[in-house]
């Protein structure tokens, strides 16, 4: 609790700010004005429920034992989604791409919801410090693992932060919106499913993370 007050109090203060200006009596704003504020109480709102969402999330997997009951998926259904809910975050100057190497009919056992919001969390660490040039998702085929990959032109990663980055709490921008969750929860997620991520430290064009989920054909 201590590691995100900051997180915490930082929206609501702005939440609060913004609230008081809005409903201060006598003050006739501009509308653009009163938009604006709007938005920032809305964006602010989302920050602080993502934030709560995250640590109900972590407290989840940590009281799990047993998987779920598997479900017959589409592995192209399942990108497109990730892609779809992350598009309104990338910046205006980069490119969301996404490539599958499976057939598009292709019908699997495996986890659909845990999946993506692994893949969420991912694409959402890369929309964060990508401001121009490209952000893709692939997915391919590893034997019996799905090998999911997102990589991004941004900054990149350090090869000796390569562990650090997953532990919770963690930040390399002390300045990025966020509480330093993302990465941890979807490492969590891949090892509660039985599968892996990590960095790529061989990629030198930004970061790329690699994400393996083992799964069954469907019957």
């Amino acid at each position: 609790i201590q590691q995100i007050s900051h997180e915490i109090r930082t929206p609501l203060n702005a939440i609060s700010g913004f609230t008081q200006v809005l409903t201060m009596p006598g003050l006739n704003l501009p509308e653009n004005e009163r938009l604006d504020y709007s938005e920032r109480i809305q964006d602010n709102t989302r920050m602080l429920t993502n934030i709560l969402d995250d640590l109900i999330l972590i407290s989840n997997l940590e009281g799990k034992t047993e998987l779920p009951q598997s479900e017959p998926s589409m592995p192209l259904a399942i990108i497109a989604g990730a892609i779809e809910k992350a598009s309104p975050f990338v910046a205006k100057d980069v490119t969301l791409d996404s490539k599958c190497e499976m057939p598009e009919t292709d019908t699997i056992m495996t986890y659909p919801n845990m999946i993506s919001t692994a893949l969420s969390k991912l694409l959402d660490n890369a929309a964060k410090f990508t401001q121009q040039g490209s952000i893709t998702l692939c997915l391919s085929l590893d034997g019996d693992k799905l090998h999911f990959s997102v990589s991004d032109t941004g900054p990149g990663i350090p090869a000796d932060k390569k562990d650090f980055i997953f532990e919770r709490f963690t930040k390399l921008d002390s300045f990025t919106q966020g509480a330093g969750l993302g990465l941890s929860i979807a490492r969590m997620v891949a090892e509660y499913l039985g599968g892996t991520l990590t960095l790529d430290t061989e990629y030198k064009q930004g970061a790329k993370f690699d994400l393996i989920i083992p799964f069954t054909p469907q019957a």
